[in-house]
């Protein structure tokens, strides 16, 4: 129990095996993740673990939605409408106070990219350009899928820069969504 717990404070790397702890956690004993989601010290690495209990619970769909929602109702409230806004999607995000807005924006100053997979988006619904958080998920993500999301974000917000690090990606699928944009701006050659 207790290696469990210091296990999912410290974060662990992994996806799968973060996911594989925390099912493990809600099968065994739900005050394992209240304890380790309060002992988390910093917003990024709480939002990692929201991340990932959402992530787990549609992973092992035997994971009782019960359980999930009073873990939920159990959180401080700017935490709670962060954890919502993650499980029901960016229409909850314009309605996230401007609390649970500066909690995604400390976690995506740290975030991996797969943690801002789900938290730019939000932070975009609610009117923010993450404008660093895109050119750092840009730089560090060599994932296909991330990669293009970084850059669907970057071509939502309408930077320039993390554009144009997108069309210069490793990743074709980056590429290709910053190169559409770029030509969907220009003039057609033939009138």
């Amino acid at each position: 129990r207790e290696k469990l717990k210091q296990a999912l404070i410290a974060g662990i790397p992994e996806q799968s095996d973060s996911q594989a702890a925390i099912a493990c956690a809600m099968a065994v004993d739900q005050n394992v993740l209240a304890e380790a989601f309060a002992s988390s010290p910093t917003a990024a690495l709480r939002v990692a673990f929201l991340c990932d209990l959402i992530a787990a619970r549609r992973r092992y769909s035997k994971l009782q939605k019960a359980g999930m929602a009073s873990l939920i109702r159990a959180l401080d409230s700017a935490y709670r409408e962060v954890a919502w806004a993650l499980l029901l999607g960016r229409s909850r995000a314009a309605m996230l106070s401007d609390q649970a807005v500066e909690i995604l924006r400390q976690a995506a100053e740290t975030a991996r990219p797969r943690i801002l997979s789900e938290v730019v988006p939000l932070l975009i619904e609610a009117g923010v350009m993450p404008v660093e958080a895109i050119r750092g998920w840009l730089n560090e993500t060599e994932d296909k899928d991330l990669a293009e999301a970084a850059a669907s974000a970057a071509v939502e917000i309408e930077d320039q820069e993390a554009i144009t690090k997108a069309r210069q990606h490793v990743r074709a699928s980056a590429r290709v969504v910053a190169i559409e944009f770029l030509v969907s701006r220009t003039d057609p050659p033939f009138p």
